[in-house]
């Protein structure tokens, strides 16, 4: 499991439902991702 830091840059509504998020990776630099991988976002309170 890897962990990162990031920062929401822009969200956009694409329904009234449905939201769209820009992330900024910011510690480590880069993102460790490959198709048919998932990854799971916390946002802090």
């Amino acid at each position: 499991m890897q962990t990162n830091a990031a920062e929401v840059v822009r969200v956009h509504d694409l329904t009234h439902d449905v939201r769209e998020f820009d992330l900024r990776v910011i510690s480590p630099a880069t993102l460790d991702f490959q198709p048919g991988n998932s990854f799971l976002l916390r946002f802090p309170s």
